[in-house]
């Protein structure tokens, strides 16, 4: 009899077992193993969309480094025209101030030719008034000067 307990109970315990098994895996299992299938799914798609993310965030900086490099080349490219139009216009108006310099040294020169050929012409007239006076008083001859007339050049 103790070999036939140990049977019945060894087949009582295999049969139990089997029920057990197959409860826990229609309960239990198969919809705890459906949960961590789809969790590993959801983790997939986090990482997928994650890498995604990366690829543009690295896109985006290298798009932002080109528009400063491109910013940062325009603003120079402005600054060297800027440079040039300014330094062209203070050329102009340096040739401008030259221009206009030499026309007033010029005009001051022809004042100054002028002045001179006028006070020549005064001077002679005064030389030539002084000189009437002198031969009058030397020789007391010779016409009066405030007659007008002139005897010595």
């Amino acid at each position: 009899m103790a070999d036939l307990f140990n049977v019945t109970s060894l087949v009582l315990s295999i049969i139990v077992f089997g029920i057990l098994y197959w409860s826990l895996n229609k309960y239990c299992f198969k919809p705890l193993f459906s949960i961590m299938e789809q969790r590993k799914l959801y983790i997939q798609n986090m990482q997928q969309q994650a890498e995604s993310n990366r690829a543009e965030l690295i896109a985006f900086q290298k798009e932002q480094q080109q528009i400063l490099i491109n910013a940062r080349n325009e603003a120079k490219k402005m600054l060297e025209e800027t440079i040039q139009a300014s330094n062209s216009h203070a050329e102009k108006i340096i040739q401008i101030a030259k221009n206009e310099t030499s026309l007033l040294k010029d005009e001051a020169l022809r004042q100054i030719q002028k002045e001179k050929a006028q006070a020549m012409e005064q001077l002679t007239e005064q030389v030539d008034g002084i000189s009437e006076m002198i031969v009058v008083k030397i020789t007391g001859n010779g016409t009066d000067p405030s007659q007008g007339t002139n005897h010595v050049h």
